[in-house]
Order: C-alpha cells, then sequence, then structure tokens
C-alpha cells in the first residue's frame, strides 16, 4: 500500500512537490526554537510551512490551523 496514514506521508509529497519547483526548499529545518517541516526560499520571500495530519474525517480544520500555527509564530 503507497499510501499510509500519517503525517510524515503527506510531509514527504509536498517536500517532492515543492524540490522540483524553482525554489529553494529544505525539509526538516532545525533552529534553536525546534523544528521547521519546510522552508521555501524565493528570491524576495520566505514560506514556512508546517505540515498536519488529521486522523479523523470530522476533526474541526480550524483547530488544526491554529495547532500548526503555533509553532510559525514560536519561530517568529
Amino acid at each position: 500500500m503507497l499510501h499510509t496514514k500519517r503525517e510524515s506521508y503527506y510531509h514527504s509529497l509536498f517536500l517532492l512537490a515543492t524540490r522540483i519547483s524553482e525554489y529553494e526548499v529544505e525539509g526538516e529545518v532545525h533552529t534553536d526554537k525546534g523544528r521547521i517541516d519546510v522552508v521555501i526560499k524565493g528570491k524576495e520571500s520566505v514560506v514556512v510551512v508546517e505540515i498536519k495530519y488529521a486522523k479523523d474525517k470530522g476533526i474541526d480544520i480550524e483547530s488544526k490551523r491554529e495547532e500548526g500555527m503555533r509553532p510559525i509564530r514560536k519561530w517568529n
């Protein structure tokens, strides 16, 4: 079975898809405040990506979004 119900599966797919772009992409970036899932660097901007996986289809998307934003706010 190729599909796995884990965050790491989607993390790998996203990282692969962005690495073929014209941007510099790094995964699992370690900082003094923790780890960033993906950093995408452009000529004039940087995008920080935190990936979350919801095991239950009934989960509130807003709560997952907020969970993903916490480490980004901490990093800032």
